[in-house]
């Protein structure tokens, strides 16, 4: 048998380095995709709406999950010389919802002065799929006058994690 020793190893400059069998030990990141948006979505809808923040993974693995990581920029909902009011939350992926969540936010009364937070949801999903998969944040308002995500241009985004299984 011949050994062959190298001190460096150089792929050719219009092509890349692949290792088609390599495995990841579970839990590494296979690919990391990110959705970002700014433009203000409001409502007093008991029932969800897109709150327009998306972001599309395509699994490589039906064993992989995704870890999804988003944070909104909220400066509702609020409700006119009351205490405050309630939003409900959740991400959804073109079929089901996978987490709600919400939070109450406090306002000033009649002065004009509102809550502005920002609201963070993290969920571990496992959509058992190599499809790709658009998951979107949606909002409604539970109690109140209105639920308004991305005032003012604030930024919202979702940061979907594939996880080796």
């Amino acid at each position: 048998m011949t050994t062959l020793y190298v001190d460096n190893i150089a792929p050719n400059l219009q092509s890349k380095i692949s290792a088609p069998n390599l495995q990841l030990p579970s839990g590494s990141v296979i690919q990391v995709v990110q959705g970002e948006y700014a433009t203000e979505s409001d409502t007093s809808s008991s029932s969800f709406v897109s709150t327009g923040l998306t972001a599309t993974i395509t699994p490589s693995s039906t064993s992989s999950k995704v870890l999804i990581l988003v944070m909104l920029a909220s400066s509702g909902p609020w409700e006119n010389n009351a205490a405050g009011a309630n939003a409900g939350y959740r991400i959804f992926d073109g079929t089901s919802s996978i987490i709600e969540t919400g939070h109450r936010m406090n306002d000033y009364g009649s002065s004009g002065i509102f809550s502005f937070t920002n609201h963070a949801i993290n969920y571990l999903h496992s959509p058992s799929t190599t499809l790709a998969i658009t998951y979107r944040v949606d909002h409604k308002l539970i109690e109140g006058d209105n639920s308004r995500v991305f005032n003012s241009g604030a930024k919202g985004t979702i940061t979907l994690m594939e996880i080796a299984g």
